[in-house]
C-alpha cells in the first residue's frame, strides 16, 4: 500500500484570544482506507450474504445474474471520498466491469464509510468467477483486494465429499482420527457433502464398512433433493463384533432431478 501525505488548516481553527490572531492546527490530510470482504445476492437467495469464508464461494446456477457490493472504510484522519471499483473474470478469462449504483464516492468521516452497490454480473460460463476491487480517493489507490466469487456448475450431475469424521463410543463425540474401540462397541462415520452442479439434484451417500474377515456390509442413506450450494451431511453406525481393522468406502451418488 502507497501512501501519499498532503496538508491542510482545520476547518475550525482554534482562536488565541490573547493577540486576537488565529492559531490554526495544521493536521495531516493523507487518505487512508481499506475494503472489507463483499456482499452477494442473486435470486433464490433470502438477502444478501458476507462472503467471510472463502471455502463457501456461492454457487448459484449457470445463467444468474450475480450482484455484488463492497464495503470500505475511512482510516485516515479527516473526512475521506471513497470510490471503489470492481472487475468480475469469468472462467475463461474475459472481464467484465459492473458500474457502481449505489453509495459511490461517499465522503465518509474518520472510522466511517459505506457499500457500495455493483449491477449485476451474467455467470453465463461454468467454472470459477474472481473479483478485484479497488479503492481510491482523489484518484490515489488505497487498497485493493482479489478473491474468488463464486463457483457455476455445469448442466451435469456433480457433488463432492469435502469432510468425513470418526465416532468414538468412548467420548460419544466425532473426531478427525479414527478411535480404538472393543468388541462389541458401536463406530461410526458422518461425512459431509455438497451440490456442486448447477441444477437440482437428488443426492444420496452410502457407506460400504469392510469388517476385518472380509465381509462387506451398505449403509445406505436417504435420497435428498439438493439446490446448487446446498451442503449436507449423514451419519451411519454400526457394531464391531470383530477383532481387528474396520475400513469404510463412501459413495456419493448424485442424479438430475
Amino acid at each position: 500500500m502507497q501512501k501519499t501525505l498532503t496538508f491542510r488548516v482545520l476547518q475550525d481553527p482554534e482562536v488565541d484570544r490573547e493577540s486576537g490572531i488565529t492559531a490554526a492546527t495544521v493536521v495531516a490530510a493523507g487518505a487512508a482506507g481499506h475494503l472489507g470482504n463483499p456482499f452477494y445476492w442473486y435470486e433464490g437467495l433470502v438477502g444478501w450474504v458476507l462472503l467471510s469464508d472463502p471455502s463457501k464461494l456461492a454457487r448459484p446456477p449457470l445463467g444468474t445474474e450475480f450482484y455484488l457490493a463492497w464495503t470500505w472504510t475511512n482510516d485516515s484522519a479527516g473526512y475521506m471520498v471513497g470510490h471503489v471499483e470492481i472487475t468480475v473474470t469469468k472462467p475463461d478469462g474475459s472481464e467484465v466491469t459492473p458500474a457502481a449504483d449505489e453509495n459511490q464516492d461517499y465522503n465518509a468521516p474518520p472510522g466511517g464509510g459505506r457499500t457500495v452497490g455493483f449491477d449485476g454480473v451474467v455467470l453465463d460460463q461454468a467454472g470459477t468467477y474472481r473479483a478485484t476491487a479497488t479503492l481510491s480517493s482523489g484518484g490515489e489507490t488505497l487498497d485493493t483486494m482479489t478473491l474468488d466469487v463464486a463457483i457455476v456448475g455445469t448442466a451435469e450431475e456433480a457433488g463432492e465429499i469435502y469432510l468425513y469424521r470418526f465416532y468414538n463410543p468412548n467420548t460419544g463425540e466425532f473426531q478427525d482420527t479414527p478411535p480404538t474401540v472393543a468388541v462389541g462397541q458401536e463406530a461410526g462415520v458422518v461425512a459431509y457433502f455438497n451440490n456442486t452442479g448447477g441444477q437440482t439434484q437428488n443426492m444420496s451417500l452410502d457407506m460400504v464398512v469392510k469388517a476385518p474377515d472380509g465381509s462387506e456390509t451398505t449403509l445406505t442413506g436417504g435420497i435428498l433433493v439438493t439446490v446448487p450450494g446446498d451442503t449436507l451431511w449423514q451419519v451411519q453406525t454400526w457394531i464391531c463384533d470383530q477383532v481387528g481393522t474396520y475400513k469404510v468406502m463412501l459413495i456419493l451418488y448424485a442424479e438430475l432431478a
